[in-house]
């Protein structure tokens, strides 16, 4: 058996991230970046002390490296708060200096003649910004699109939104590429 990681005493970067779904912190395990995802309290249960977010995070992303699908790198492990041991899920930081995450959003906000804004998720308007947009080809990006609805909906990840799949975005070169699917938590 795999012996658990303890992420408490890592050094921490001040990098920050966003998202809804419990806290985050940035640190460096074995020379690599990572942002621990903390589980969010459980909110139906107030019996319980947190959700079960970062085993769905773990097994989600671990489902899709496993059929070959480009994915963040997860690992479980615990980080002790206040003396009270958590157990959190470290999810790969693919990002570097001078290269960017961009969510899916933010590229549908370029289609300036669309009546809906990045984040509307009307079918008809996700495959015309697929077609429409010049940063990405096309294929690549509709096959990505398909392949995560069909594993988000074995998995039953409900929270596959315009904001939860994207881009790394190079600032040197102007260069878009399909960032590793991330965020599976909701499986």
């Amino acid at each position: 058996m795999k012996e658990v990681i303890d992420f408490t005493n890592l050094k921490k970067r001040n990098k920050a991230y966003a998202g809804a779904n419990g806290n985050k912190i940035s640190v460096i395990y074995e020379g690599e970046q990572y942002m621990l995802k903390f589980p969010a309290q459980a909110r139906l249960n107030k019996d319980m002390s947190y959700s079960n977010s970062c085993f769905s995070e773990y097994l989600g992303c671990q489902i899709y490296e496993s059929i070959g699908i480009p994915v963040q790198k997860t690992l479980l492990g615990t980080y002790t708060v206040k003396g009270k041991k958590k157990i959190v899920v470290a999810c790969g930081d693919f990002t570097r200096p001078g290269v960017t995450l961009q969510d899916f959003a933010s590229l549908k906000n370029q289609m300036i003649d669309s009546e809906r804004n990045g984040y509307g998720t009307e079918l008809s308007d996700i495959l015309y910004t697929f077609e429409e947009q010049t940063a990405v080809d096309s294929v690549i990006l509709s096959e990505r699109f398909w392949d995560m609805f069909i594993v988000d909906a074995l998995i039953g990840n409900w929270d596959r939104h315009n904001g939860n799949w994207g881009f790394l975005y190079d600032s040197v070169s102007d260069e878009m590429a399909l960032a590793p699917v991330y965020d599976c938590g909701s499986s």
